[in-house]
Order: C-alpha cells, then sequence, then structure tokens
C-alpha cells in the first residue's frame, strides 16, 4: 500500500466513503483529532530524519519519542503518539513490530523518567474538608460563583477537566455530555468520554449528601443565566460578560486556582502565600480529592470507582495510597503514638 491520505489525515486512502463513517464513529472526535496530530508530527520528523513514514521502523519511532520526551512531551502525549501509529498501520494492513525490544526499551524508559518526575509535582487533592471551606469562601461575584461550580462538579462528579467543559445543561446541547438537576438530586451523563467511547455513562449524587456542592452549582447556574441546553461551565470576559461558549478545558485549572487562592486570602493568609500554596491545585485536584476523601472515609474501591469511572482499582490505589497509610498507621492505636 502507499503512504495514508495523506499520512497525516485521519483515515486510510482505501476505505469507502462508508467505511471511513463507521471508522470515525469507533472513536471519539478527540481521539481521532489527536491521532491525526501526532501522525502529521511523525510524517514530519521522518521525513526530516530521512525515515520512511510507513511502514515505519520501530527505531525510527523510539528515536522520535525520544527527541519527544527530552522536549518536554508529558507521558499521556508519548502514549497517544504510539497510539497513532499503531492504528495506522492497523487501518493500512500494515505490519510494526510495536514490540521490538529497542522501542520497548525506551517507552519503559520514558514511562520511569515520567513516573518520578509525576511524584514529585502531582497534584495536591482538593479534598471534601478543603473544598467545604472553599466554597463558602466563593459565593458573591460571577467569577466566585464560577469557579465554585467547577469545584463542586469536578469533585461531586469525578470529572476529568475534558468531561466538565463539556456539560450542557439538563438537555444536549452541542456538548458530549448532559448536567440535568432537580429535586433531590442531580446526574452527570456523558455521552462520550476517555473511559466510554461506545456507550453513555452515568453519575447520579443525592442533595442531602452534598448540600454545598448543589447551592454552589445552583448559585452558578442562577447568577450565570444558564439556559436550558447551552454550555454549562463557561469563561468570563474582562467586562464581566458571561460568553456563550464553555469554558476552556485548559482554563480549568485556573479557575480551581483561584478559588483555593480566595479561600486562603480569606483565612488571612499573605496573597503571594495564597497563590503560592494554590499553585499545587490543577484541574485534576477535585477528581483526585474525591478519591482520597472516599477512601479516608471506608469507601471501598468498587464504589469509588463507580463514581470515578476508573477502568481498573490502580489509579484509585494510587490516589489513595496516602489516605490508606493514614488509615493503617500503628501510630493510631493506643500507646504508639508520642
Amino acid at each position: 500500500m502507499s503512504s495514508l491520505r495523506p499520512y497525516n489525515s485521519n483515515v486510510p486512502t482505501e476505505l469507502s466513503t462508508a467505511s471511513e463513517h463507521y471508522v470515525r464513529e469507533a472513536f471519539s472526535a478527540n481521539t481521532l483529532r489527536g491521532y491525526k496530530s501526532q501522525l502529521a508530527q511523525w510524517s514530519t520528523w521522518a521525513t526530516a530524519n530521512g525515515a520512511v513514514p510507513s511502514p515505519a521502523n520501530p527505531t525510527a519511532v523510539a528515536a522520535w519519542l525520544s527527541d519527544r520526551a527530552r522536549a518536554g512531551s508529558s507521558r499521556a502525549t508519548i502514549g497517544v503518539a504510539m497510539a497513532a501509529i499503531c492504528w495506522a498501520h492497523q487501518m493500512r494492513g500494515e505490519r510494526f513490530d510495536a514490540d521490538h525490544p529497542v522501542l520497548t526499551a525506551v517507552l519503559k524508559g520514558i514511562r520511569r523518567a515520567a513516573d518520578t518526575a509525576r511524584s514529585q509535582r502531582q497534584a495536591r487533592p482538593l479534598t471534601a474538608k478543603l473544598l467545604r471551606h472553599v466554597l463558602s469562601a466563593n459565593t458573591e461575584t460571577l467569577h466566585q460563583c464560577r469557579d465554585a461550580a467547577v469545584a463542586a462538579l469536578l469533585y461531586s462528579f469525578g470529572l476529568r477537566r475534558s468531561e466538565l467543559v463539556e456539560l450542557d445543561f439538563q438537555r444536549q446541547g452541542r456538548g458530549l455530555g448532559v448536567f440535568a438537576i432537580g429535586g433531590d438530586r442531580a446526574r452527570v451523563t456523558l455521552l462520550r468520554s476517555k473511559s466510554a467511547q461506545t456507550e453513555a455513562e452515568i453519575v447520579e449524587i443525592e442533595r442531602d449528601n452534598n448540600p454545598r456542592a448543589f447551592a454552589a452549582i445552583e448559585a452558578w447556574i442562577l447568577k450565570g443565566q444558564i439556559a436550558l441546553g447551552t454550555p454549562l461551565v463557561r469563561g468570563i470576559d474582562p467586562a464581566g460578560t458571561v460568553s456563550d461558549r464553555p469554558l476552556h478545558a485548559n482554563r480549568v485549572s485556573h479557575a480551581v486556582k483561584a478559588a483555593v487562592t480566595r479561600y486562603y486570602i480569606a483565612e488571612g493568609t499573605e496573597p503571594s502565600k495564597a497563590s503560592e500554596i494554590a499553585d499545587q491545585f490543577s484541574g485534576h485536584s477535585g477528581r483526585i480529592g474525591l478519591v482520597v476523601s472516599a477512601v479516608e472515609a471506608g469507601a471501598s474501591d468498587t464504589s469509588v470507582m463507580s463514581i470515578t469511572r476508573h477502568k481498573s482499582p490502580a489509579m484509585v490505589a494510587r490516589y489513595g495510597k496516602q489516605a490508606r497509610q493514614r488509615l493503617a498507621s500503628p501510630h493510631r492505636l493506643k500507646g504508639v503514638g508520642v
């Protein structure tokens, strides 16, 4: 077979229009965009370095991934790049040795280096105890209500930032999810997400168990004048006007940090120090905080995963490791602590 159509396209030339349609349906739009971007970068690198883009030589791919890692690409990005190359070869019926010893060794090295770096910079969890204070300190202005709602949604529903910004209010609009609230409960329906490409995922919580979260979300809906079928979480321009477009995923971390900063300032922390503390948090802090708080309260991995939708307990175990260590510490026993 010849090269892809061109090599940085989503699907190979040989597919019929109907086949192409269903190939696209098999993957989320974000996944295909990610593959397209990575394949374009691989093609450019291969051409510049005298390598053949397809079928690819595993050692050339290893060299490319090494360059990407040294340039600062994350472990997740490297994984997408590798998956894109494997996918492209599969779609074309070409062989690619993903188990080549040089390639597997390079990927192992990249993962170990990334794990070391991540353990040093992992986002601080926004736990239930801290979140209660944060929500209480963000109740007045438009920005405060929006940021409080962001924190409440991330924590209560165990959302990824990419999932949060796809939520529409009460009914689906242009997003890939719906947040519906009424009576004694609220529900998030994710039509497409990282963990569910083929069927919707639903997470439901009750008002009685989450009164502060409900209050924060409802305050934002009212103050932001969020209409049915429109984006739930949105940007706010410098003039204080709520955008009709969803908040960009890259701004979710900023909203969390801003909400945390306001809380610490309200508690009397010097502003620069409050900002320094808030920098430890990110758009992932709510999701991590839910796991940590649930583990500390004695929840099982299964119950936690019913909210976070992790496919395996490995990530739950990693996020909850320190909480479990504290729970199992012999220092909690009478006569041990000093």
